[in-house]
């Protein structure tokens, strides 16, 4: 069976790496690519298409919001966690009705361990 393909975006390298190393149990179980950017996550949904997509909001360029009515867009069937630091802005607001989850920094590493594993599961049901 394939490992379902997941894409993590965030702008701050740090972040970016602290997430890999939470994850790290994880990947026997799931194909995880990490991107600091909108663009390059695009670049990455167009090359191989992800099941779920888990970015942060604020970024330079192109914000998580417009990332994600992007991904609805082109990717419907991938899922769309937003994690992110800012919850009462109006980004915040924005991604709201376009994403499955939100999800506030900090966030437990089990948290977002379960909250993945939820929607993957979810998925699952709902491709079924």
């Amino acid at each position: 069976m394939d490992r379902p393909r997941l894409l993590f975006v965030d702008d701050e390298r740090d972040v970016v790496e602290a997430l890999s190393r939470a994850l790290r149990r994880e990947r026997p179980l799931w194909d995880m690519t990490f991107v600091t950017s909108a663009a390059d996550a695009l670049t990455e949904l167009h090359r191989t298409p992800v099941a779920l997509v888990v970015t942060d909001l604020r970024m330079p360029h192109m914000n998580g919001a417009e990332l994600l009515t992007q991904l609805k867009r082109e990717f419907p069937k991938t899922m769309r966690c937003v994690l992110s630091g800012y919850a009462d802005s109006e980004l915040f607001d924005r991604a709201w009705p376009i994403a499955h989850v939100m999800l506030t920094k900090p966030c437990e590493h089990h948290t977002l361990r379960s909250t993945i594993a939820r929607l993957l599961g979810e998925q699952v049901l709902a491709a079924a």
